[in-house]
C-alpha cells in the first residue's frame, strides 16, 4: 500500500510514489482538502483532471453539496454528499474510496470546523489503472483556489477518527512511560486523575503532512516536562490559568493544538511529504500526561452509532468485534472555534506564549 500522488498547493510542489502503470487499481482513495474562507458558497466547479481515458470532476451544488462525476472508458460512476457548512473558517476534507471487488465506492465530507462527517456510496467506481490515478492526480486541468493539497493513493484510505500523536510519545502506563506505538488492546493506561483506562485501539495511519494533518510540535517546557510532543494540528491540549477562568469561566479547557501555534512554544514540525500518527482510543475518552502535559485520548464521540460510516474508519475492526464505544461527552469542556480564536488573539495582545 502506498501513496501515488501527494500534491501541495500552497507551497507548489507535487510529489509522486514509484506506481506500476500496468495494474488495475481494484482498491484506492483519492482525497481533496479545501479552505472553507476561499470556499464560494454558490454552485462552482472544484476540481477537474482528464487522462487518455478517464475524466473525473468534483464540484459544488446547490444545498451545501458536493457532487463528484468519474468515467473511465465507457463505465461511469457518480456521488453527491453534504457537508454542513460552517461560518468561514477550517477546511473541508473530500474522500472518494473504492474496493471494486466488494463493489462499492464512497464519498466522504469531513468538515473540520465542525467535526462533522456526512458519507455517501454508489456503484463501484471503475477499476483504474496505475497511470490513470497519476494522471487524474497530478495533471489536473482545473482547480480551484480555495484547494490546499490533495493526494492519490492505492488503498483504502480511513477516514475520521484515529489519527492522534507521534509514535515516540511517552505514554503513562501502570509499567511506567513506554512508546505509543507499542501499546497494544488490553493494555492500562494511567489517566492524569489517577486511575486506569483500558486500551481499546491503538494502530498507525500514514497520511499526507499538509493541512489538517501537518503534525504540531509542543515544546517542553512549558508543555510538560519529558521532552517535546509531536501531535496532529486536530487532537486537543488542556490549558489553564486566569485568562482561561476569565474567558471561559472553567478552570481547565480543551483547545486544538493547531490553534495555539504562536512560534515559540506551539510551532509547525517540519515533515513530509508523509507522517505516521498513531492513534490511542481508550474505553472512554480521558486525559492523560505523557511527558507531564494533559493532553486528550482519542475522541469519537457517536461515531458507533453509524455503523456504515463507522466501517471507513481506521476503527473498522472494532466496529466487527462490536467493542467501538458511544462517548456521550468529553473529559473537559472543548472550546469552540470562536473561543480558540479570541484566546490566541488575547495571548498576542499581550504577547503572552501558550503553556498547558
Amino acid at each position: 500500500m502506498s501513496w501515488l500522488v501527494v500534491a501541495d498547493h500552497a507551497q507548489g510542489r507535487t510529489g509522486v510514489q514509484p506506481v506500476s502503470g500496468t495494474h488495475k487499481a481494484g482498491v484506492g482513495s483519492l482525497v481533496w482538502e479545501f479552505d472553507f474562507a476561499s470556499l464560494p458558497a454558490a454552485p462552482q466547479l472544484l476540481y477537474q483532471a482528464r487522462s487518455r481515458n478517464s475524466l473525473l470532476t468534483l464540484s459544488l451544488i446547490g444545498g451545501d453539496k458536493v457532487h463528484l462525476m468519474l468515467r473511465a472508458g465507457d463505465r461511469y460512476c457518480q456521488i453527491a454528499t453534504g457537508y454542513d457548512r460552517p461560518a468561514a473558517r477550517g477546511a473541508l476534507r473530500m474522500t472518494l474510496r473504492w474496493d471494486c471487488r466488494a463493489g462499492e465506492a464512497t464519498l466522504t465530507a469531513e468538515n473540520l470546523a465542525q467535526g462533522t462527517l456526512r458519507q455517501s456510496s454508489a456503484e463501484a467506481v471503475p477499476a483504474l489503472s496505475g497511470d490513470e490515478i497519476v494522471a487524474l492526480s497530478r495533471h489536473w486541468g482545473h482547480r480551484h483556489p480555495a484547494l490546499r493539497w490533495h493526494a492519490a493513493s492505492d488503498h483504502l484510505h480511513p477516514i475520521g477518527p484515529g489519527i492522534c500523536m507521534a509514535g515516540q510519545t511517552p505514554i503513562p502506563t501502570a509499567h511506567g512511560a513506554v512508546p505509543l506505538s507499542s501499546l497494544r488492546a488490553g493494555d492500562r493506561v494511567a489517566t492524569r486523575e489517577g486511575g486506569f483506562a483500558t486500551v481499546l485501539w491503538c494502530g498507525a495511519v500514514e497520511v499526507p503532512a499538509l493541512g489538517s494533518y501537518a503534525p504540531i510540535r509542543l515544546k517542553a517546557p512549558p508543555f510538560g516536562h519529558g521532552g517535546d510532543l509531536v501531535v496532529q494540528p486536530g487532537h486537543r491540549v488542556v490549558l489553564s490559568g486566569a485568562d482561561i477562568e476569565y474567558l471561559f469561566g472553567e478552570t481547565e479547557i480543551l483547545v486544538e493544538a493547531g490553534t495555539l501555534i504562536d512560534g515559540e512554544t506551539v510551532l509547525p514540525e517540519p515533515a513530509g511529504p508523509l507522517f505516521t500518527y498513531h492513534g490511542l482510543l481508550l474505553d472512554d475518552h480521558h486525559i492523560i500526561a505523557p511527558g507531564g502535559c494533559a493532553i486528550e485520548s482519542l475522541c469519537i464521540g457517536r461515531l458507533a452509532r453509524d455503523r456504515d460510516l463507522a466501517m471507513t474508519t481506521a476503527l473498522a475492526d472494532l466496529v466487527t468485534e462490536g467493542m467501538l464505544p458511544v462517548q456521550r461527552r468529553t473529559a473537559l469542556r472543548d472550546a469552540q472555534g470562536y473561543e480558540a480564536d479570541a484566546l490566541a488573539m488575547t495571548r498576542r495582545a499581550t504577547r503572552s506564549l501558550f503553556a498547558a
